[in-house]
């Protein structure tokens, strides 16, 4: 008879936490979860707009975009450049994505930060298309401001706005000043 086998033919036996405590010969401590938000969740939020995602362009055409996830190796970083470049014709590139700074602002889950369960991804992707197309949009209004012509009859190519019928031609870099200023579609 295996070891195992005997140890499942014994009956249970009903030990006290001070008999338990006593025959292990070890310190045995308990902890419980805080109930109160951490310290970094009480933290106020660092200045800058409320919201769960943060687009920046640089003048060099360069993006840098704050997640609300952490990069635990499962890719989501390579994800959120992929889904917000798609929206913003920008590849992916040109994107440097990196942890947001702990506060509200960037809490998409009820309050919480989490990063697990695949879930990164799918119930941020809407939002980062969200972001993405948002950007782009405001891209092209800025454009048709500076150049006096209606933003229907621009396009974009990858990291740039073009009007056809002038051969105008502006990268999101130039653009960013006037488009900071633009309503958010």
């Amino acid at each position: 008879m295996t070891f195992m086998q005997k140890l499942l033919k014994q009956a249970p036996v009903n030990v006290s936490r001070r008999g338990f405590l006593s025959g292990t010969g070890a310190l045995v401590l308990s902890t419980t979860l805080p109930v109160r938000p951490s310290k970094a969740q009480e933290a106020e939020a660092a200045a800058g707009p409320a919201v769960p995602a943060f687009l920046e362009i640089h003048e060099d055409g360069t993006a840098k975009l704050l997640s609300p996830f952490i990069e635990g190796g499962q890719g989501i970083y390579t994800t959120f450049a992929q889904v917000v470049g798609e929206e913003l014709d920008l590849a992916p590139e040109n994107f440097s994505v990196e942890i947001a700074p702990a506060g509200p602002p960037y809490d998409v889950m009820g309050g919480f930060r989490i990063t697990g369960g695949s879930m990164s991804t799918r119930t941020s992707y809407e939002l980062m298309r969200q972001l993405g197309a948002s950007a782009r949009a405001m891209f092209l209004a800025a454009a048709a401001q500076d150049w006096g012509v209606d933003a229907s009859e621009l396009t974009t190519e990858p990291g740039m706005v073009v009007h056809e019928a002038s051969g105008r031609r502006a990268g999101y870099g130039e653009l960013a000043a006037v488009a900071m200023d633009l309503p958010v579609p």
